[in-house]
């Protein structure tokens, strides 16, 4: 509520202002002094590393992007949790002396119904 009413008044207040070059654009484009400037190193061969999710230089958006492939590195893809599923799965049908197609089967045994409720979990 507050913080929004002071949004709306602070940007009512500068609205006559236009539009002002130094904000407009983003992060690397802008950082650089513009494509005219990003195009020149292109052509001599210099890449600055961007995202336009991230304000900042070359070197600070490489080094947020490397903290997050960190980060994704400790996290299973879709693939590894499927076969992770899978082994929990036949590894408790297993112990329970559950036969994988009655689990997977609509039967209504006890025991089949009891472990269908521990995997959901």
């Amino acid at each position: 509520g507050p913080a929004r009413k002071a949004n709306l008044e602070f940007t009512t207040q500068r609205v006559d202002q236009g539009r002002r070059p130094e904000l407009v654009g983003g992060g690397l484009i802008r950082s650089m002094g513009g494509w005219s400037v990003v195009k020149s190193l292109r052509k001599s061969g210099l890449f600055e590393k961007g995202d336009e999710r991230i304000l900042g230089s070359g070197g600070f958006v490489e080094g947020i992007i490397m903290q997050a492939d960190e980060k994704i590195k400790h996290q299973l893809s879709a693939k590894d949790l499927d076969k992770e599923a899978v082994a929990i799965i036949n590894r408790e049908c297993k112990k329970n002396k559950v036969n994988i197609e009655a689990l997977r089967s609509g039967s209504r045994l006890k025991e089949v119904s009891r472990l269908r409720t521990t995997l959901a979990l």
